[in-house]
């Protein structure tokens, strides 16, 4: 099982992540933005489907936080700030 950083959490990065979320291939789905955009479409995603799915703060333009984004932490990383947690599932090293 793998895990898979979606950068962007518009209307093609909220049906990305339901598609990998319901395929069963994946294990954790990050959906990654500067705003606060992809806690909802964790929320989303994670209460419809059975795969942990969180969203996480990081700026794509700049590729150094995209580069170290999983350094420290499996899922989130030291550049990226995790979503309030909420009725999602939230990083397991955080729990």
């Amino acid at each position: 099982m793998t895990t898979v950083l979606i950068i962007g959490a518009g209307d093609m990065g909220e049906r990305v992540a339901d598609g990998l979320a319901a395929g069963g291939r994946v294990r954790r789905v990050l959906v990654a933005g500067r705003s606060s955009a992809g806690d909802a479409v964790a929320a989303t995603v994670a209460s419809a489907r059975d795969c942990l799915v969180e969203a996480v703060r990081l700026d794509a333009s700049r590729p150094d936080e995209v580069a170290n984004s999983r350094s420290s932490c499996p899922s989130c990383g030291p550049s990226a700030k995790p979503a309030t947690p909420g009725r999602w599932r939230t990083c397991p090293s955080r729990t």
